[in-house]
């Protein structure tokens, strides 16, 4: 959940969602479901991205095409994937590596952002470890200023990174340009663009050279294409990103991927970090991509009783049938976990060793 609580997504749910879910259940996908999504994507986009696939898929099956010739046609039936690795015991870490690389990727994302000397010594032990023909790419999440950067990247530019997804946590977008400039490898831009009108005012402040969609933020592939479209105009490339999805939200960010003209890689996925999946196709990495289905829809299908079959540490809510305030009760739980665990996290990121 991007914007809302357990809570209040079960309140969206009863008071928006249901008129979608019964719109579809009554016939062919309706015209105006944008009209009923938008209060949900303002709310909570990953509900919206849920709802806005269903009616993709119904809307495929409805017509006979695949999704992604709903979109404009297919581009590609092998969609690249940019795998990422969070490393925190190298020697865990090492042996992933050695699987992603066996899958035949070659587009590898890193999350950094630890202290600048340890980063570089990151970066150092992966390219030994995955060699010179794998292309790296670094996601900092704004770990760093202007000044503390520009040494680490261009570091990083000689061990043949090739983007820096938001690099620095200057709020003007002039020491941005700056970096650009003095690097001179190309920037990502994910959390710094919340809106269309956010990536406006980066295309226009020459800071941007691909845009990572992640349709759980966005609200799902209706608004994912107003991002694609701005990016096509302004030529900036387009990256889709992953947030844990499996099932059906991998298939609709693999169609959505399909479809694009230009294509910077799609990030994940979902069921490979989770260990699990609720749809009958195996989504296989082959040869660094992962194939997609032409059936008409999503081209996927759920497994029977699919809830019964999860990890025992993965909890299915229905939302229809739990009492209001048991949800009020759940809800409050995991959000006073969910904050624990953010403080730990940021506690041990301040004790590490600079």
């Amino acid at each position: 959940l991007y914007r809302s609580t357990l809570w209040q997504l079960y309140q969206l749910w009863h008071t928006h969602a249901s008129a979608i879910t019964n719109a579809l259940s009554a016939g062919p996908p309706p015209d105006n479901t944008s009209n009923l999504l938008a209060p949900i994507i303002v709310a909570e986009p990953g509900l919206a991205f849920a709802l806005d696939t269903a009616v993709y898929d119904l809307k495929g099956k409805h017509e006979g095409q695949p999704v992604a010739e709903l979109l404009g046609g297919f581009q590609r039936t092998a969609v690249p994937i940019t795998e990422q690795i969070f490393i925190d015991d190298w020697a865990k870490s090492e042996q992933e590596l050695q699987q992603i690389i066996a899958r035949g990727t070659t587009h590898l994302k890193i999350k950094t952002g630890f202290s600048p000397e340890k980063d570089l010594a990151l970066i150092q032990k992966v390219r030994r470890t995955v060699g010179q023909n794998v292309d790296l790419r670094i996601d900092a999440n704004r770990a760093y200023n202007l000044t503390e950067s520009l040494e680490l990247y261009k570091q990083f530019e000689q061990l043949g990174v090739t983007t820096l997804e938001e690099p620095i946590n200057n709020p003007d977008w002039a020491s941005w340009r700056t970096l650009r400039h003095e690097v001179g490898l190309p920037i990502m831009l994910d959390e710094s663009i919340l809106s269309p009108a956010d990536l406006q005012a980066a295309i226009q402040a020459k800071v941007i050279d691909s845009l990572n969609i992640k349709l759980t933020r966005v609200g799902g592939i209706t608004q994912a294409l107003i991002y694609a479209q701005l990016c096509h105009d302004a030529g900036v490339a387009v990256s889709i990103g992953c947030n844990e999805d499996i099932g059906p939200g991998m298939a609709a960010i693999l169609h959505f991927s399909a479809a694009q003209t230009r294509h910077d890689g799609t990030e994940g996925v979902g069921h490979l970090r989770l260990g699990t999946d609720i749809i009958d196709e195996e989504m296989a990495i082959r040869d660094g991509a992962l194939s997609l289905s032409t059936r008409p829809g999503l081209g996927v299908t759920l497994k029977p009783n699919f809830s019964r079959k999860l990890p025992s540490n993965v909890q299915v809510i229905d939302l229809n049938h739990v009492p209001a305030a048991q949800m009020r009760l759940i809800s409050s739980y995991r959000r006073n976990k969910q904050r624990a665990a953010t403080a730990v996290y940021r506690l041990q990121r301040k004790l590490l060793p600079k």
